[in-house]
C-alpha cells in the first residue's frame, strides 16, 4: 500500500493496480508473439495510459504456458500388463495425444485499455 503514493509513477501505478486489484487481462495464442509485435503493443499501451517512450515495457508481460499433466520424475504411474508386469508409462512411449500437450503464449496488460486483437 505505501507505494501506491510513490514519487515513482510507474511503481505507483502497477502498486495501486494490485492494492485495487485491476488485474490484468490476458490474450493467448498458440503461436508465439513476434518481438515486433510486442513493441508495437507497447507503444499503443504507452498511447493509451498516457506514459512517456519506453515506459510501456511495464505494463505488458509476455511468457508461456505448458500444459504438463503428466511428470514421471515426481509422479511415475505404472501399467500392469496382461502378463502381471508393471511397466512404466513413460516407456510406452507417449500415450497422450498431441492436442492435450501444448503450450500456450500470453500477453498480460491492463485491463482498461481498448485493445482488440
Amino acid at each position: 500500500k505505501a507505494w501506491t503514493e510513490h514519487e515513482d509513477r510507474i511503481l505507483s501505478s502497477l502498486s495501486r493496480y494490485l492494492v485495487d486489484r485491476k488485474l490484468f487481462r490476458i490474450y493467448q495464442s498458440s503461436q508465439p508473439f513476434e518481438k515486433e509485435f510486442i513493441d508495437n503493443f507497447s507503444h499503443t499501451v504507452e498511447r493509451q495510459l498516457g506514459l512517456r517512450p519506453g515506459e510501456g515495457q511495464w505494463f505488458v508481460a509476455t511468457g508461456t504456458a505448458s500444459t504438463n499433466i503428466y511428470d514421471s520424475k515426481n509422479a511415475p504411474v505404472y501399467l500392469r500388463e496382461a502378463s502381471g508386469r508393471l511397466t512404466e508409462l513413460s516407456l510406452k512411449g507417449n500415450p497422450l495425444p498431441p492436442e492435450i500437450v501444448e503450450t500456450r503464449y500470453y500477453i498480460c496488460y491492463p485491463r482498461e485499455l481498448d485493445i482488440n486483437f
